[in-house]
């Protein structure tokens, strides 16, 4: 068997045989890092910032929004009563 790199012959089949398993570990490598390093980060990032953004946005919801909604329904109903 014959295998070529960078134009040169390797005809070894023991180093052939370790440089396909020198290539999966790497590939392996990089998967693992990106299982496990990678997207853990990116899930913590993303967790984080939608509790600020709930955090800023339920207060503001709640004393600001709600109020107005609830008195623009209570206008709504006695307006048309009182009229």
């Amino acid at each position: 068997m014959e295998f070529k790199v960078n134009e040169t012959k390797i005809e070894n089949s023991f180093t052939i045989a370790a440089l396909i398993v020198f290539s999966i570990a790497v590939v392996a490598i990089v998967v693992a890092v990106l299982l496990f390093i990678v997207l853990p980060i990116i899930g913590i990032v993303l967790s984080g910032v939608l509790a600020l953004v709930l955090v800023i946005l339920t207060p503001i919801l709640f004393w600001l929004v709600i109020p107005i909604v609830m008195l623009s329904i209570i206008g709504w109903c006695f307006g048309k009563l009182i009229k």
